[in-house]
C-alpha cells in the first residue's frame, strides 16, 4: 500500500505546487521534493511487444505509461489505460487465426468488429488485407462506399486520400470547427480517450461525421504502427491530416 500512498501523494503535490505560496520554507520544499522523488519509483514506461513462437526477438508495437500499486500481502500490479494494449490485443487475436492452404478460396479469412457508430454501423478489421502483408488488415465500415461518385468498384475501406479529402472539405466548410476536430485527432494520435459528448459537438454538413473520422483514424493509426513500426508508424497517417490553421 506504500506505493499507492506515494502515488496519491505525488498527484496531490502536483496540484499543491500550482497554488504554493512564494514564502514556503526551504526545509518544507525539500521534504516535498523528496516525496515526489520517492513516488516516481512507482511510475512506469510500458513497452508493448509482439513475439512469434520460436523467435527470441519481440517487435515493439506500442508505448505508454502506467504506475505500480501494491497490496498488503506484497503483490504488485500495473495500472494503465486500455488504449496502451489495443494493438497488442489485436495481434494476440490475429495470432489465433488458423493458417490458410493457398490463395483465393484456400486462404483463411477473418473479420473483427471493433467499434459501433452512433447510427449503428460497425467498424471492423478484415484480414488478410489486399497486399497480404503479415499482420496487415483493412479498416472497413458497414454501409459505406468510399468510392461513391468515382465510377469505380464499391469500396467500404478508406484510403488515406479519402480521409484527407474529407478533412480538407471540413476545414473549408468551417475552419473554427475544424480546429477543434484537429485537436481531437491529435488526442487519438496520442492514444488519449475522448468522451463521446465531445465528439458529438462537432457537426459538419460535409462528408462523414466527426465520429466516423475519429474512430476510423484510431484503427488506421494502429494498423500503421503494426505494419510500419520500424519506419514511421502512425506518423505516416498523421502526415495526411490538414494543418490546423
Amino acid at each position: 500500500m506504500k506505493r499507492i500512498r506515494c502515488f496519491a501523494l505525488f498527484l496531490t503535490m502536483l496540484v499543491a505546487c500550482m497554488f504554493m505560496p512564494t514564502n514556503v520554507q526551504a526545509e518544507e520544499a525539500t521534504d516535498v521534493a523528496q516525496e515526489v522523488l520517492e513516488a516516481r519509483t512507482g511510475v512506469l514506461r510500458i513497452n508493448v511487444g509482439a513475439k512469434v513462437t520460436g523467435n527470441t526477438d519481440a517487435t515493439l508495437i506500442q508505448v505508454g505509461s502506467g504506475f505500480l500499486i501494491g497490496t498488503e500481502d506484497g503483490d504488485q500490479r500495473v495500472i494503465t489505460n486500455y488504449h496502451v494494449v489495443d494493438a497488442a490485443n489485436s495481434i494476440n487475436e490475429f495470432a489465433k487465426e488458423l493458417p490458410g492452404f493457398g490463395n483465393k478460396d484456400k486462404a483463411s479469412r477473418y473479420i473483427y468488429y471493433v467499434e459501433v457508430l452512433e447510427n449503428g454501423d460497425r467498424i471492423y478489421l478484415q484480414r488478410p488485407a489486399n497486399l497480404h502483408n503479415g499482420f496487415d488488415f483493412l479498416v472497413c465500415v458497414e454501409n459505406v462506399n468510399y468510392a461513391e461518385g468515382t465510377g469505380k468498384r464499391r469500396r467500404n475501406y478508406p484510403k488515406h486520400s479519402d480521409i484527407e479529402t474529407d478533412l480538407i472539405n471540413k476545414k473549408n466548410e468551417n475552419p473554427e470547427l475544424y480546429r477543434k476536430l484537429y485537436d481531437l485527432i491529435g488526442d487519438v494520435y496520442n492514444c488519449k480517450d475522448i468522451p463521446s459528448e465531445e465528439i458529438l459537438k462537432l457537426t459538419f454538413t460535409t462528408g462523414y461525421s466527426a465520429e466516423h473520422i475519429l474512430k476510423v483514424l484510431k484503427w488506421l493509426f494502429i494498423e500503421q504502427d503494426i505494419r510500419y513500426w520500424n519506419y514511421s508508424g502512425r506518423a505516416k497517417t498523421w502526415g495526411i491530416i490538414p494543418t490546423k490553421d
